[in-house]
């Protein structure tokens, strides 16, 4: 005969509080998911470590670089969690399946706190071949993050080179941010908003799209450059670029 209960349990800070019947795998999941949140727990601490010992307290909280790193660990340990789910579902264990799944609202909530917007006032400034370039964490459309640079002197960034793409994606550590590109003057012509020819090879596979006057912006993300909307992009923040 099975019992209710109220199994409490405290998994790597998170108090995981499950009304369920009991079922002889709960254990064992226990034990996997503990495991998964430890190894996601441990990523995240060596990301906020090595960003400790980079980036001057002043602008700690803005590195997209950081917010990528939590992202990439969370991302595996959803994929990982929401297998055991899975799996405890087609076993008949809802304490294994509840146990994953509060493991899984643990890191999006972990995810979610390390991309909350930030002031634009706040920033993080780095030099490459005598350019300065600047990634700001803030939830702005593409004409406004061009106006936010050009008040600062500067604008959004012209990706020109293989050496300067490759700089860039690391700078923003794959986060989806506008840079300086766009075809609103004629359709289908990409070009950097000082004139040069956006080069083919740094768009992701399948993109630009063809005859998409909505698409009139361009976004980086980790593998090239998107077409996107100036308002609605997705997009977490910008970059801007100074040439002196």
């Amino acid at each position: 005969m099975r019992h209710k209960l109220t199994i409490s349990l405290l998994v790597l800070g998170l108090v995981v509080v499950v009304l369920a019947e009991t079922d002889k795998d709960g254990g064992a999941i226990q034990e996997l998911v503990e495991r998964i949140l430890k190894e996601f727990n441990k990523a995240r601490a060596q990301a906020d470590a090595d960003y400790e010992k980079k980036i001057s307290p002043t602008i700690k909280r803005h590195n997209l670089k950081r917010v990528s790193q939590i992202h990439t660990a969370g991302t595996k340990a959803l994929r990982d969690l929401r297998d055991i789910a899975a799996d405890a579902r087609k076993n008949n264990s809802p304490v294994g399946e509840a146990l994953a799944k509060d493991g899984m609202t643990y890191v999006d909530k972990i995810m979610g706190e390390s991309e909350k917007p930030i002031p634009v006032r706040e920033m993080w400034r780095v030099s490459f071949n005598k350019h300065h370039y600047l990634a700001v964490l803030a939830p702005v459309t593409w004409e406004q993050a061009g106006a936010v640079c050009k008040k600062m002197g500067g604008h959004l960034v012209y990706i020109e080179d293989d050496e300067e793409m490759q700089f860039v994606q690391k700078l923003t550590g794959g986060t989806l941010v506008y840079v300086g590109a766009t075809d609103k003057q004629k359709e289908g012509d990409w070009r950097w908003l000082n004139g040069r020819k956006v080069s083919r090879s740094f768009w992701a596979p399948q993109r630009p799209l063809k005859n998409n006057r909505v698409l009139s912006v361009a976004v980086l993300f980790q593998n090239g450059l998107l077409d996107s909307t100036p308002t609605s992009s997705g997009a977490r923040g910008f970059i801007c670029e100074w040439d002196k």
